[in-house]
């Protein structure tokens, strides 16, 4: 009899950048190690991302919203300081 793990379910609705990192990465069937390698950061800060155990660093914004595909944290309204702070965060 042939056993295996339980395939992950990408059914997570994402709160947190950390958790949209751990969907982004399910759904593309990639390991820690190499989603850190793409994010360019090791496996143990993808999985305190994931875990919510530790911040990101402004120098990886742009590599995250490049990885995961769009700005997990978008202005909540159109006030120009809420603009700057998010352009401010997209180009790290």
């Amino acid at each position: 009899m042939l056993k295996a793990l339980k395939p992950k379910t990408v059914d997570l609705i994402p709160v947190s950048l950390g958790e949209h990192i751990k969907r982004k990465r399910l759904e593309l069937g990639l390991t820690q190690k190499e989603a850190g390698r793409l994010l360019g950061v090791t496996s143990f800060t993808v999985t305190n991302w994931e875990h919510g155990q530790r911040n990101h660093a402004i120098q990886h914004f742009p590599a995250i919203y490049q990885f995961i595909g769009y700005d997990a944290e978008p202005p909540t309204s159109d006030a120009l300081a809420e603009r700057l702070v998010a352009k401010r965060r997209q180009v790290g």
